[in-house]
């Protein structure tokens, strides 16, 4: 009995010194709802770019992953109290790198563009002042670029909290332009069956690009090296591009791809 009540104890020991490590080898990974990005289907299952790239990456890399959908807030709450390892998706912005590790490329494009009715002639080749007359609806908390922000004082903007109430918005011609990216407006529009209502105007207001972030509160050098590594050269045998094209987005990689700088 004493052999028994030794050897329970001797277990217990080892779990509270070193059952950390063996709850280490799951990561867990977090991103918010975006369409083809990150998705949860039917069945319960996280689909899109993202879950498809990170399942990918841990299968090659011999690690196990599991991948959250949260609120946008809250995941990025999560990220800077060090209560998730990664976030999936970011657009890269310096506040955010205090507790965000980015991988050195980004695996999606997100060209912000204006979307207008048919019936509405207005257009728009990049002269801000042009639009001082308009009414514009944007998305609470996305990034429109330097130029967008640098001008936006200036501009009637109608901030909605979805590209959804944005389109219902431009339908009810309460704004004369919708600024958002193809990608999620186009999930909006047809879903709201009003994809034969509107125009895409041909310039962009600017161009966001979607990355991998670990978090900094972590000990993840090890696997943020592999990771990015297997990144990259999914980058440059072009899979992430192919990848990109079955998820009807368009990827254009740099020549150069950023290679791995360990920090």
């Amino acid at each position: 009995m004493k052999l028994i009540h030794l050897n329970l104890l001797c277990a217990l020991w080892f779990i509270s010194c070193y059952g950390h490590v063996c709850m280490a080898a799951e990561y867990r990974f977090v991103g918010t709802e975006f369409p083809y990005i990150l998705e949860e289907n039917a069945d319960g299952d996280i689909t899109g770019l993202g879950a498809e790239i990170t399942k990918t990456i841990f299968k090659r890399i011999g690690k196990t992953v599991k991948i959250e959908i949260l609120p946008f807030k809250r995941a990025l709450k999560m990220m800077e109290k060090g209560q998730v390892d990664a976030f999936i998706g970011p657009y890269k912005l310096p506040q955010r790198a205090l507790f965000m590790r980015y991988t050195d490329n980004a695996f999606y494009q997100d060209p912000i563009v204006f979307y207008r009715l048919k019936t509405n002639p207005v257009n728009w080749l990049g002269d801000y002042s042009r639009l001082a007359n308009l009414q514009i609806a944007i998305i609470r908390g996305w990034s429109y670029g330097t130029e967008f922000e640098q001008y936006k004082s200036a501009l009637s903007l109608s901030m909605v909290d979805t590209v959804e109430s944005g389109c219902k918005q431009l339908r009810y011609n309460r704004v004369d332009l919708l600024a958002a990216n193809p990608r999620a407006a186009r999930k909006a529009f047809d879903k709201l069956d009003m994809a034969h209502e509107v125009v895409q105007l041909p310039t962009e207001i600017t161009v966001n690009q979607g990355y991998f972030a670990f978090s900094r509160n972590h000990d993840l050098n090890s696997v943020f090296d592999d990771f990015n590594q297997a990144l990259n050269q999914m980058l440059v045998s072009g899979e992430i591009a192919r990848l990109n094209l079955d998820y009807g987005l368009l990827f254009q990689s740099k020549k150069t791809l950023t290679l791995s700088n360990r920090e």
